[in-house]
């Protein structure tokens, strides 16, 4: 079977380039469908796949209906063997299994050597991607978007990302550790999301086919924005660099701003919460919860709760009884960046300040920073309204000063008897 659509040419060294071989799930899915002409491949990492649609041409021996899933890093290896400029040839051989066939990476032109992989049962996660992806809110872009984009990313010999904000008609372009602000051009006045870019995901979107002929979409979610075209979809992380973090901060919708009179005790608390106590990290959930004059972090596993209490200074600004809920997983991309270089003890204890704001697109981040490091980073949070929620927290605040009561009083007792011995 061979493509003669250079998009898919040209976009499967794209996607071919995104597939992490060390990923957990080394492999790449194949969904094979006669009656829309088209093999979907399914592949990348974990938390960021793509999908790429190959059409099927006439052939004497068509394919087979199916579904399956080969090694990843035969893939890579099959991409580079069997395509030229213009085509790419798929070569099945089902006689060893009908069901899950034998597919080659070779040059039969030259045959010297040749490359053969299994495939197996079909990788569930993928399909189950593959099968979400209609559910997703898709938002058109236009050429003129695109080759606006592309065009500031030349601009720049550093690029990092682009910061597009619809409502705030603004542009930002980060170059190496600088930002850029431009003026708002005319041909992005009708794009039609709040987002940032970085560089993979505008390197991905200059190999798509920006022309009237050709549909492209935007999806942005939380975590990751898809790109997508007739011939597939490509996500990548948006992320965004502390540098625009903190611009957006200074002008958000701030719920909470928190500013610590113990720095340390916030640092030490956050670390232990993703490197102690196993029964903890694998709930993956902490809290917040602001109350009063202070902020607790909480956490709780089925027979474990840990909680840190922390007085604010008189300069925040929250309304009492809040609470918000935080992945540890994000937490622990706190310690993998500046947070970790950052030289917390005793002695040493910055003010650090914790700002919650909600965004252009209604999800909320926090922020947080310190008194000697200008940004620190950012990570979703979610407000928890639940009141079994907030039932919970409140039960292990009474614990918590409960036994600080009992311990007081063991310790009074205990001068007592030192006394009476004296």
């Amino acid at each position: 079977m061979k493509n003669n659509t250079p998009d898919s040419i040209t976009l499967i060294d794209t996607f071919a380039n995104k597939i992490n071989i060390t990923d957990p799930a080394p492999y790449v899915t194949c969904i094979v469908s006669n009656e829309n002409k088209q093999i979907s491949i399914i592949g990348g990492s974990s938390d960021s796949l793509n999908v790429i649609h190959i059409p099927i041409t006439d052939h004497p021996q068509p394919l087979k209906d199916g579904k399956w899933s080969i090694n990843s890093d035969f893939f890579k290896v099959f991409v580079k063997n069997t395509h030229t400029p213009n085509t790419i040839g798929f070569l099945f051989d089902y006689d060893d299994d009908p069901k899950y066939p034998m597919l080659a990476a070779t040059k039969l032109a030259y045959g010297e050597q040749g490359r053969y992989c299994q495939s197996v049962e079909a990788y569930q996660p993928h399909i189950e991607y593959y099968l979400h992806l209609s559910q997703k809110q898709f938002l058109d872009i236009m050429p003129q978007h695109c080759h606006e984009i592309i065009h500031l990313r030349y601009k720049h010999k550093s690029f990092t990302g682009i910061y597009i904000n619809k409502e705030q008609q603004t542009i930002q372009v980060v170059d190496g550790d600088n930002i850029i602000d431009y003026k708002y051009p005319e041909d992005l006045l009708d794009f039609p999301a709040t987002v940032y870019l970085t560089a993979e995901t505008v390197k991905t979107l200059d190999s798509m086919n920006c022309s009237s002929l050709n549909t492209l979409s935007l999806c942005v979610e939380q975590d990751q924005v898809l790109l997508s075209s007739p011939a597939g979809h490509f996500s990548s992380s948006n992320k965004m660099p502390d540098q625009i973090n903190a611009n957006i901060a200074a002008t958000q919708d701030n719920e909470v701003i928190f500013i610590a009179e113990n720095g340390f005790l916030i640092h030490n608390e956050l670390k232990n919460l993703n490197s102690k106590l196993n029964e903890i990290k694998n709930t993956n959930t902490g809290f917040f919860y602001f109350f009063d004059s202070y902020l607790y972090i909480l956490a709780r596993g089925s027979t474990i709760k840990t909680i840190a209490k922390i007085k604010a200074k008189a300069s925040s600004k929250f309304n009492s009884d809040q609470l918000y809920r935080f992945t540890l997983t994000h937490l622990k991309e706190l310690f993998s960046t500046s947070l970790s270089k950052t030289n917390y003890n005793k002695i040493n204890n910055p003010k650090i300040t914790m700002t919650i704001y909600k965004t252009a697109d209604n999800t909320r981040k926090l922020h947080i920073s310190d008194s000697r490091v200008k940004t620190v980073n950012t990570i979703p949070i979610e407000k928890d309204n639940i009141p079994e929620s907030i039932k919970n927290v409140k039960k292990t605040i009474q614990l918590d000063e409960k036994f600080k009561e009992k311990a007081k009083l063991a310790k009074s007792t205990q001068l007592d008897l030192f006394s009476g011995d004296a």
